[in-house]
């Protein structure tokens, strides 16, 4: 389930990066990039945002994984009052 909301945020945001960056392509495209030049700087831009989301997420969820796992377990079975 998380692999997939991670892909379809990255495919969120590229969209929206494409169409707003279409100006730009024009230009690129009218300077002599091919399409495989634009396609290539699209496809390095989404996996460098995949990666770099999965490391600081994977440090984000270290802390709590570390603090659950340190949990007395009669503390764990207690209500909160």
């Amino acid at each position: 389930m998380a692999p997939t909301v991670g892909g379809v945020g990255v495919a969120n945001v590229m969209t929206i990066s494409v169409l707003e960056r279409r100006g730009e392509i024009g230009l690129r495209r009218a300077l002599g990039a091919t399409r495989t030049h634009i396609a290539t700087q699209f496809v390095v831009e989404s996996a460098s945002l995949a990666v770099l989301g999965g490391v600081f997420g994977t440090l984000a969820g270290f802390y709590p994984a570390v603090r659950a796992a340190r949990i007395d377990p009669a503390e764990a079975v207690r209500p909160i009052t």
